[in-house]
């Protein structure tokens, strides 16, 4: 587990990305780390009271809420770097979701809402990087569930198109990491384990994208991309 965010080898594709190392230092400093070990560790639940933040470090997690009758859904899946909870909108807020872990290791760091306003203040450079992802996370989120809509084939590049825009190029290639079970990924893009099937194929099949183990390989970048941009 990486003892400070100095090191952490995530540093350039998180907030505090082309941050100055005082404002790193004090940043990480603020952090109280958790490892969480073995697949299925809950970080926070659905109705817990709103704290802070958990920031998504090393592994995997999922966003999992019950919905009205009881039905559970699957949010979202997420790697580093990410936050598995927002700003809340209302006052004496709970988290709208469940982090589950879906990795064997799992590294969260916590910052409290208090401490994390107060660094904002301080050093507002790093505010408008985190203004920046918040806004960039609730964008995303908000195209992905107007094209839930539309047919499988384009729920899918929807959801590679918003994943693809926060990944990095592994030696040079686009990969998108996919720590769940087909099962559990069709579940998000709203459809069946048949269906999302048949339409990994026909990506496949026309050269847009190449199954990987724990994930999928965007053969096609640009056209995944103006698919999300159109």
């Amino acid at each position: 587990m990486a003892t400070s965010c100095l090191v952490c080898p995530y540093l350039s594709s998180c907030i505090l990305g082309g941050q100055g190392r005082s404002t790193i230092r004090r940043f990480s400093d603020s952090l109280k780390r958790l490892l969480f070990q073995g697949k299925g560790k809950i970080v926070f639940h659905q109705g817990d009271p709103f704290d802070g933040y958990y920031l998504l470090c090393e592994g995997s997690a999922k966003l999992v809420k019950v919905l009205k009758g009881g039905r559970q859904v699957i949010i979202e899946v997420l790697v580093p770097f990410s936050m598995l909870n927002l700003i809340p909108e209302k006052e004496n807020p709970r988290h709208e979701c469940t982090a589950v872990t879906i990795s064997e290791s799992c590294e969260v760091a916590y910052i409290s809402e208090a401490r994390l306003t107060a660094l904002v203040k301080q050093f507002s450079p790093l505010g408008w990087e985190l203004a920046g992802y918040l806004s960039g996370v609730l964008r995303t989120t908000g195209r992905l569930l107007a094209c839930m809509k539309l047919p499988v084939r384009d729920r899918l590049l929807a959801y590679l198109a918003g994943k693809l825009a926060q990944s990095r190029l592994e030696h040079n290639r686009h990969v998108i990491p996919i720590p769940v079970t087909q099962r559990e990924l069709a579940e998000i893009i709203q459809t069946t384990p048949e269906t999302l099937s048949r339409s990994l194929r026909a990506l496949r099949n026309e050269g847009i994208v190449r199954p990987r183990k724990g994930g999928i390989e965007i053969l096609r970048a640009d056209l995944v991309k103006d698919f999300f941009d159109d």
